[in-house]
């Protein structure tokens, strides 16, 4: 059963998104460990990121007439 899984990812011809080798059913969907620790090692360091909208105009929580916080008089 554990042989017709690994068959049946490859013949489908998933590729590691890291080098583009076949991908393996033990690594999926990456080829190895190696593979995988890589992409880790991106994610942890902020290689892949999300765009992010910037805005705060059209934001529900800002109004021109929120109250501004000015820092402390000696």
């Amino acid at each position: 059963m554990v042989g017709e899984k690994v068959t049946r990812f490859r013949a489908r011809g998933k590729r590691c998104p890291i080098c583009k080798e076949m991908a393996s059913a033990d690594h999926r969907p990456f080829c190895s460990k190696r593979c995988a620790e890589i992409d880790l090692g991106r994610w942890l360091g902020e290689v892949y990121r999300a765009p992010a909208e910037d805005d705060w105009a059209e934001a529900e929580s800002w109004s021109e007439n929120s109250p501004t916080i000015l820092p402390k008089e000696d």
